[in-house]
């Protein structure tokens, strides 16, 4: 043991810190002002830049001055921790990510030969250089006077850092510093796979494959343009308040006036909550079989069977106390996230449904060239509405800012339109990103939503009050697709004020991708 405080101490300390953080840290730091500026735009780039540095550098002074406190446990530790810091550099420097839950379920779910091939000279040589790094600053120390120095500016700074996150974030900045950044994001990042995406996974194996029950097959494109299939879950949006479907107020300027695009005006949800509605959409559970949804994989599993390549970017959690019924459906796809990854990534507490859209598009650049279909899940106007959009979305005021009983019915509309506002943003920003491809979008809400109707305010009201079971259900195709779908979407169109519900989704993602199987009910197919 060493004495709690010693020069010898502090010396040895802040070398190694000096030298992690300029080597492990700031890559990850530039990685993530990257995220940050997709998300945010440039303005506050400098102060999260500057807020993170500071975190960062008090995360390893603490961590390491308290295993340097121990001479066997720092030479047990130490080489680990710049082992994970060399992996987290292999990873951001050729793939542009760091080690997160992602790279650990890819890592874990692959076969041994897999793993190994994953593993390149390049990946151990980096570690080789690591180590020997480590090795080489083990002898040495910084002299007296920098050591001191530096930690006297770590200290000052991070200080300062720390108050500001306090006052304006109550510290969930540094929670996710944590989280992401080497070494203790390699520490985070394995425990939140086995506490969370663990089971799920065995759950979601353990289910009847559906792909394996059924042939499925897609007839020969004549053309070589992949299809792009895109379908979106909302949050308590209602079909009598959204402005394609004759709403007075104008909510939703950009899809109404986008070609290619319908709104289902009679659509409603059978259930409304979001554990039940979420899988009787995505499954062939129907409301009087909803047992089925959780005994057999979704449609998910049917578009990998058929070699598209699948992804879950959601803006809610998984993983919730109560078990959700919709975190092994999510563990289906290749390529998985929601609101705990967007929450650590962006440095952010409320996270906007926009902040799916950069990995979105990761995900469509890594996937070009391929089938393609991806589920996102937003949060899109839940309940606090103002923590459902950027404030220039704020279009009507005033809006409810206590709790909804003490609030006007004005108050609350203004809010809820608010939100339906940014839903039309963000929609019709994946129809951009899908303009030039051949592509098709569904859109959903798991439920509506009670706006003080009859005294009831938000869903799961047991006696399930119109409001609640009233949804917005759209579609939209490109041009592309309808070069050699139009028969498809046509009959879709002519059902646009037909009674559709959640049962029509899962045979209508699959009929309108023109796949064919014997699954699909020919009544519950939009486009048959």
């Amino acid at each position: 043991m060493v004495k709690v405080f010693s020069i010898t101490h502090l010396q040895k300390v802040i070398l190694h810190v000096i030298a992690y953080f300029a080597l492990f840290c700031l890559p990850i730091l530039y990685s993530r002002l990257g995220l940050h500026g997709a998300l945010h735009g440039a303005d506050q780039l400098f102060l999260t830049g500057a807020l993170e540095f500071f975190m960062a550098l008090l995360l390893l002074t603490i961590l390491f001055w308290v295993v340097h406190l121990n001479r066997i446990v720092a030479r047990i530790f130490m080489p680990i921790f710049y082992l994970f810091g060399a992996i987290s550099d292999y990873f951001l420097f050729n793939f542009s990510r760091q080690i997160d839950v992602g790279a650990i379920q890819e890592t874990l779910g692959n076969e041994l030969a897999l793993v190994q091939e994953f593993i390149p000279l390049a990946l151990v040589l980096s570690v080789v250089f690591a180590l020997i790094i480590y090795y080489i600053l083990n002898r040495y120390k910084l002299g007296k006077v920098p050591a001191i120095a530096t930690l006297i500016f770590i200290l000052t700074f991070s200080s300062a850092a720390l108050v500001y996150d306090h006052v304006v974030n109550h510290l969930f900045m540094l929670r996710s510093v944590v989280q992401s950044y080497a070494p203790t994001n390699t520490f985070y990042s394995v425990g939140y796979y086995f506490v969370h995406y663990y089971w799920a996974e065995q759950e979601a194996v353990a289910r009847t494959d559906i792909s394996e029950l059924y042939a499925f097959s897609m007839p020969e494109n004549k053309s070589s343009e992949p299809l792009i299939v895109v379908m979106v879950v909302g949050e308590s949006l209602r079909g009598d308040m959204v402005e394609p479907n004759g709403y007075t107020i104008n909510n939703m300027p950009k899809l109404v006036s986008t070609p290619n695009f319908i709104s289902f005006s009679k659509a409603k949800t059978y259930s409304n909550l979001t554990r039940e509605a979420v899988p009787l959409m995505l499954t062939r559970a129907e409301r009087d079989n909803f047992e089925e949804s959780l005994t057999e994989t979704s449609i998910i599993s049917v578009f990998k069977k058929l070699g598209f390549s699948t992804a879950w970017i959601g803006n809610q959690g998984l993983f919730a106390g109560v078990k959700p019924t919709f975190g092994p459906i999510a563990m289906e796809s290749d390529y998985v996230v929601n609101r705990s990854d967007l929450r650590r990534l962006s440095g952010n507490q409320i996270t906007y449904d926009g902040y799916m859209l950069p990995f979105f598009d990761e995900f469509l650049t890594a996937n070009s060239g391929n089938n393609i279909f991806v589920v996102f899940h937003m949060m899109g106007s839940h309940w606090e509405f103002d923590e459902r959009y950027p404030k220039e979305f704020m279009q009507f005021k005033p809006t409810c800012q206590s709790a909804p009983g003490l609030c006007s019915k004005e108050e609350l509309f203004n809010g809820y339109n608010n939100t339906v506002i940014y839903t039309d943003y963000f929609l019709k920003e994946i129809i951009n990103r899908l303009g030039q491809h051949r592509a098709i979008m569904l859109f959903a809400s798991d439920h509506g939503f009670s706006l003080m109707e009859d005294g009831f305010f938000s869903n799961a009201t047991p006696s399930k009050p119109s409001a609640q079971m009233n949804i917005a259900m759209f579609a939209w195709a490109s041009d592309k697709y309808l070069q050699q779908h139009q028969q498809l979407f046509t009959r879709m169109q002519n059902k646009r004020d037909q009674d559709v519900s959640h049962d029509h989704i899962f045979h209508s993602l699959l009929g309108c991708s023109n796949i064919k199987s014997d699954i699909i009910e020919g009544k519950l197919n939009l486009c048959e």
